[in-house]
């Protein structure tokens, strides 16, 4: 096909509204918007529903005794919680374009809503770990360490 553009990349997406709109945080795409917060994800993790969600939030979910996913209502075959590198490293570089300003304002608001839902929870959010989880939890630093076949032994460990 002569002539076929190529698909435009979600960096390229987000520069072309931003010089439409001027606002950066007008430009965010909708996938970096965690389902949750509603807002900018820092750490996104995909759950067993397919979907990326804010660490703390998806955990805080699981900690109030939910064991479905929050946009289908559906029961998740499993609570592990896979980093999701791609999205985090797209959310950065889209980040990069912030001015400090900006980027100060979304720290605030996501300290806002983190003691949001540690005071009506009356729980540490940020540290919350799903009971019904918790066997099957690697943290993110052995997931992002270690050899795929040692992930796999340690998860066959504590399915055990």
């Amino acid at each position: 096909m002569l002539g076929a553009a190529r698909p435009a990349t979600p960096s390229e997406t987000a520069a072309t509204f931003k010089a439409m709109t001027g606002s950066p945080e007008l430009s965010t795409p909708a996938d970096f918007i965690c389902p949750i917060t509603q807002d900018i994800m820092e750490d996104p993790v995909v759950a067993a529903d397919g979907v990326s969600y804010e660490r703390y939030a998806i955990e805080l979910w699981w900690r109030n005794g939910h064991h479905s996913s929050p946009l289908t209502n559906l029961p998740l075959e499993h609570a592990m919680l896979l980093p999701n590198q791609a999205l985090r490293n797209l959310i950065q570089e889209h980040l990069s374009s912030w001015s400090l300003e900006q980027l100060d304002e979304l720290q605030r608001r996501r300290q806002r809503e983190q003691r949001r839902l540690h005071d009506a929870n009356g729980s540490d959010a940020v540290s919350a770990v799903p009971r019904f989880a918790s066997n099957f939890c690697i943290s993110t630093q052995v997931m992002q360490d270690s050899h795929p076949a040692f992930l796999l032994l340690a998860l066959s460990r504590r399915l055990l």
